[in-house]
């Protein structure tokens, strides 16, 4: 596997060292015969840390996390959040290498943008799993986090995959994967919806984490079809907020 970053040789330094924590610590359980490169880069679009590209043979990292280390020394940043943040962000990316191999057929309709109702649930489905496995290893406390999606208003009565905001349904739904996946434990979700103003999301958590709940016992699969109920549930709610929070 090729592990660099061109433009700066004490972070290629770095990143290879990065690279070798993850695959020791977390690698055993990923399959990742296909990966061929990791390059960090100095930046990703959408504010984004990390993403898989080229059918999952390449991982790109954003230089954001990096750029806000105190030090290059990795003994001196295992407990520095930062450092712990770029940890998880590529075991989610390996995750999701790995996840490619297992569900190809998910994955491709994840990436099909031209089918609305087929694409967002097996895009929330990849992330959340994904998100899933490495919030089970606890590199993070996510409960800053956790709040802050608690306390906003998500009035998301808009569609479109691009916007980065809480009026966009689909944005809340990429966001709701990551929240599903980091509240696993039903008294800490519930712990967070009891904080939430909006109604509506209480009631789509619910749906989205009976849901999950069924998909689960049915693992492992590759079928885009056994998300058919998971596809009524947010082309349900997509309504439901259109209706309730449009101007």
């Amino acid at each position: 596997m090729r592990i660099f970053c061109q433009y700066n040789p004490q972070l290629d330094c770095f990143l290879k060292g990065l690279v070798e924590y993850v695959l020791d610590s977390y690698g055993n359980q990923l399959l990742l015969d296909d990966l061929e490169e990791i390059e960090l880069i100095k930046d990703l679009p959408g504010s984004s840390d990390g993403r898989v590209i080229e059918g999952g043979k390449k991982i790109v990292l954003s230089s954001r996390l990096f750029s806000l280390l105190p030090t290059y020394e990795v003994s001196e940043l295992l407990e520095n959040i930062n450092y712990r943040l770029m940890v998880n962000t590529l075991y989610h990316e390996m995750g999701h290498v790995s996840d490619m191999k297992t569900m190809p057929h998910i994955y491709a309709v994840a990436q099909n943008l031209e089918k609305e109702d087929q694409m967002l649930p097996a895009f929330f489905w990849a992330e959340y799993w994904a998100e899933k496995r490495s919030c089970s290893s606890n590199i993070i406390d996510y409960t800053e986090y956790c709040e802050d999606f608690a306390n906003r208003e998500w009035k998301s009565y808009k569609f479109d995959f691009c916007t980065g905001a809480e009026e966009n349904f689909f944005y809340l739904c990429k966001t709701l994967s990551y929240y599903m996946g980091r509240t696993t434990e039903l008294v800490m979700r519930q712990k967070f919806c009891a904080k939430m103003k909006n109604a509506l999301l209480k009631s789509f958590i619910d749906s989205l984490g009976s849901e999950l709940f069924m998909l689960e016992e049915q693992l492992p699969f590759d079928d885009a079809e056994k998300l058919s109920n998971l596809s009524r549930i947010m082309n349900e709610y997509r309504l439901k907020f259109h209706q309730t929070f449009s101007p």
